[in-house]
């Protein structure tokens, strides 16, 4: 959540950076969009899916939302960039500013709806192991 705020932040100088044409301002708004907005957005990415789904699902799970994610997201951005740019509104870049502040928005209002699952997986995992131990207690009463 703090990153998304931090991303919001940073958005408007980036752009202004790379529309100044400058040699060193073109590469830090690089700098600045890539490591620094893009990382910290995707560093915890893996982390938070993987907690979102049982043990054995996540593999799956986990693979099938980041790659919806990214024919979703990632495929429709170089359209919308296209169709931001030809706005007839003369913002160029800040409409595309203004999108990507939106998708930071929505990403935002997911995190912060989605329900916490410290513990649930320890609880399932432990009703699993309870339950084998009961069958194989049940078996071995049937032998004796």
């Amino acid at each position: 959540m703090l990153v998304a705020a931090v991303s919001v932040v940073l958005v408007f100088p980036m752009f202004a950076m790379l529309n100044s044409g400058n040699f060193w301002l073109v590469p830090l708004a690089l700098i600045l969009g890539n490591p620094i907005i893009q990382a910290s957005m995707y560093g915890p990415i893996g982390a938070f899916l993987a907690e979102k789904f049982e043990t054995q699902d996540r593999y799956t799970e986990v693979s099938l939302t980041f790659q919806l994610g990214s024919v979703i997201g990632a495929g429709n951005a170089p359209l919308m960039t296209t169709m931001l740019m030809g706005l007839s509104n003369g913002g160029k870049t800040n409409n595309i500013a203004w999108y990507f502040i939106a998708l930071i928005a929505v990403a935002a209002v997911s995190v912060f709806l989605s329900k916490e699952t410290r513990g649930r997986t320890q609880r399932a995992a432990t009703a699993d192991c309870a339950a084998i131990a009961d069958r194989e207690t049940q078996q071995q009463g049937a032998r004796l």
